[in-house]
């Protein structure tokens, strides 16, 4: 079992000295452990502990948390670091389930607003897809991102520490992770959007992008989008819009281009819901619906309300492929 130490720390200037694991009261997960379905949601994902002990363990620490909050003695503390297996445990679990089943190419498709047929040979296809979000999208605005992010970032995220190259030595521990939803993310951790703002807003980012698959690191270029939208009732399901976005964009470059719902099994830790587009057997790129998973674990708020997020990855490598 993975250790989430570092999300124990504030985000602040530095971190608190020691072994602590303090955690910032926005990380509170009662409410999403009383959510109707939240235990059937997790069986479908593969979940295989006790829900019982998990809501026990995780409610025994917020306690101890609570109460060292009150009144910061020794005898507290050490008793809320013997608590940490509760807080970790729920940290450790996956989004929930979005249905989107309803799902079909058609429907996709008529949602296009991109028609101009595109050579996908063009040495510059990503420089193409980026400026195409960038006219396309509205509240669309390009943002320059790290290519190293603290491992923290990573833990918010709930991804595999593995899949990215880790730098030696480095205090904090960090990570390489070029263009990608942890670069962009780590850009609005701890940060409150204005009133001016208007919603939704999406970052639109190209570069290189980093992982390791199978022992060997990966480099692609890529085009990342990250939509951002209020957590109050909105009439645009913030998914769908950036769907409609990028898969006008593929099937521009390739007619054939088609989509598949990702099994829930198969879903990455972050994602409630996912569709992969696919020309030719190849995976071209990714759409995620995150709801307010992330927002919540690295506190990114509109006016005191979680986020709601929504990601797409275009492997701009593969489109050069074809």
């Amino acid at each position: 079992m993975v250790r989430m130490r570092s999300l124990g720390f504030r985000y602040a200037q530095g971190r608190l000295p020691g072994d602590s694991f303090l955690v910032d009261p926005h990380l509170d997960f009662r409410t999403v452990l009383s959510k109707q379905g939240f235990e059937k949601n997790l069986l479908k994902r593969g979940y295989l502990g006790s829900f019982d002990s998990l809501k026990q363990n995780y409610n025994r620490w917020w306690n101890a948390f609570v109460e060292y909050s009150q009144n910061e003695t020794v005898e507290r503390k050490r008793f809320l670091k013997e608590q940490w297996h509760g807080l970790q445990s729920v940290l450790q679990l996956p989004n929930t389930l979005k249905n989107i089943d309803y799902l079909t190419d058609r429907r996709i498709s008529d949602g296009n607003a991109i028609v101009k047929t595109l050579d996908p040979r063009t040495p510059f296809i990503a420089e193409v897809a980026l400026n195409t979000f960038l006219d396309g999208i509205a509240g669309s605005v390009r943002l320059a991102t790290p290519s190293i992010v603290r491992k923290a970032v990573l833990e918010g995220c709930h991804v595999d520490l593995n899949s990215f190259p880790r730098i030696h030595d480095s205090d904090p521990e960090c990570f390489v992770v070029g263009t990608s939803l942890p670069s962009q993310v780590s850009v609005l951790i701890d940060k409150e959007f204005a009133n001016k703002n208007n919603f939704p807003i999406s970052f639109v980012s190209l570069g290189k992008g980093y992982q390791i698959i199978n022992n060997r690191m990966e480099e692609l270029n890529q085009v990342s989008l990250l939509r951002v939208g209020r957590s109050i009732s909105c009439p645009i399901d913030g998914f769908m819009d950036l769907l409609n976005h990028v898969f006008g964009l593929i099937s521009s470059f390739l007619p054939n281009a088609s989509i598949r719902i990702v099994l829930p099994t198969d879903l990455l830790n972050y994602e409630d819901a996912a569709i992969t587009i696919i020309a030719n057997d190849i995976t071209v790129a990714r759409v995620s619906s995150i709801g307010q998973f992330i927002s919540r674990r690295l506190k990114i708020v509109d006016t005191d309300s979680f986020v709601n997020l929504a990601h797409g990855t275009v492997y701009c490598s593969f489109l050069n492929k074809f």
